[in-house]
């Protein structure tokens, strides 16, 4: 089971010479190595605005640069009167429709995407907070093939099993480059998906309709002895005419 995450390697800015200048950061952790310094944040999500606003409340000078004329549609409703009353005032400067284009010695060339219109600004550090993307490297390894355009790899969506028989996926890895698609409340489903189908059972709402656990499938080891399995488990496989007895029930911790 492949679990890496989404955050395997960062976005990167398109700049004429790559990010070979140290001064691009793509993780946020504090303010306190950025104060009294000019700050160019990249992006329009959460990660974004929430930095900007810490930046700009521990003494840094802060402005922000997006390729877009909004704010991503995902930024927390609680934190949008805040950046917004912050720009509105001039607090933080607000680069719409922009992009970082350039880096000189202390300094960053903005432009707009629309006009071309150019702009030099001071800058000692740039957080591009531009989104990260999974680290396919393992299941390249392993021949699970990716869709090139969306980065999702191939699995099935009812037991998460990849092209490659016995190799899953479970968690944001399975969202490719969107990882907005895969969080903790619909990601945790993937485990009962891929127990479900380890187990032998063509997929979990059978198991749930019929009120019973789904069926754990020993290998032939077990059947012989050689494999002590945990409590529940059967002896044999069972059919739609010949389903196992239900697996006993822990007893409540509490």
């Amino acid at each position: 089971v492949i679990a890496t995450g989404g955050f395997g390697k960062p976005n990167r800015l398109d700049l004429p010479s790559g990010e070979s200048d140290d001064r691009i950061i793509h993780y946020y952790k504090e303010p306190f190595p950025f104060f009294d310094q000019d700050v160019a944040v990249v992006g329009g999500g959460n990660s974004a605005v929430e930095a900007a606003l810490e930046l700009h409340r521990s003494g840094v000078r802060v402005r922000m640069v997006h390729f877009a004329d909004v704010f991503d549609r995902g930024v927390k409703p609680w934190v949008r009167p805040d950046i917004d009353n912050r720009i509105e005032h001039g607090e933080i400067v607000m680069h719409w429709k922009s992009r970082i284009a350039a880096l000189g010695p202390r300094t960053a060339t903005i432009v707009r995407d629309d006009t071309g219109a150019a702009t030099e600004v001071a800058n000692d550090w740039v957080l591009a907070m531009t989104g990260w993307r999974p680290d396919h490297t393992l299941l390249d390894g392993l021949g699970v093939r990716t869709d090139p355009r969306t980065g999702i790899p191939d699995h099935d969506r009812a037991t998460m099993e990849t092209n490659v028989h016995g190799v899953y996926i479970a968690g944001v890895i399975a969202a490719g480059f969107n990882a907005n698609k895969i969080f903790i409340e619909n990601g945790r489903e993937h485990g009962a998906l891929i127990a479900a189908a380890v187990g032998g059972v063509s997929g979990l709402a059978r198991a749930r309709g019929n009120g019973r656990a789904p069926t754990r499938q020993r290998p032939a080891a077990c059947s012989r002895g050689l494999i002590n399995g945990p409590p529940g488990w059967t002896l044999r496989a069972g059919s739609a005419d010949n389903p196992p007895p239900p697996a006993p029930r822990y007893p409540d911790p509490d």
